[in-house]
């Protein structure tokens, strides 16, 4: 089983979600809820998304991809296929900084994944 980490990316299971997909990269935002922001093909404003660069992430395979902020999902550790990188300081604070701002954002979820996020981004400057 793996053991998630804030702003680590995963590829996780969706089967339950999405009955054309079993898999799809997602970004942890909060170990506590087990909350994933999920990385997409395609650029959809409803999703309030933004682009994250495959030069910056191997993963992505030569191919950019967004990050949705308006929303998260539900995943437990045994939904976690594997780990394929870590969300950079540069994403991580676009993050932090559309959530904070998002109307969208469940409003339930915000205050305990925002406190996470700013732990980890605080975390990801002392160790640049």
């Amino acid at each position: 089983m793996i053991a998630p980490s804030v702003r680590g990316i995963y590829k996780v299971d969706v089967s339950d979600i999405f009955r054309y997909r079993e898999e799809k990269y997602g970004i942890c935002v909060s170990v506590s809820g087990g909350r994933y922001l999920m990385i997409n093909t395609h650029h959809r404003d409803m999703y309030d998304d933004f682009k994250i660069n495959a030069s910056d992430y191997a993963f992505l395979a030569g191919i950019d991809r967004f990050v949705a902020c308006a929303d998260y999902i539900d995943r437990n550790p045994s939904q976690l296929k594997q780990q394929v990188g870590v969300l950079s300081v540069t994403d991580l604070e676009t993050v932090v900084r559309k959530i904070n701002i998002s109307t969208v954002f469940p409003k339930e979820a915000k205050p305990f994944v925002l406190a996470e996020l700013s732990k980890a981004l605080v975390e990801a400057r002392l160790a640049t």
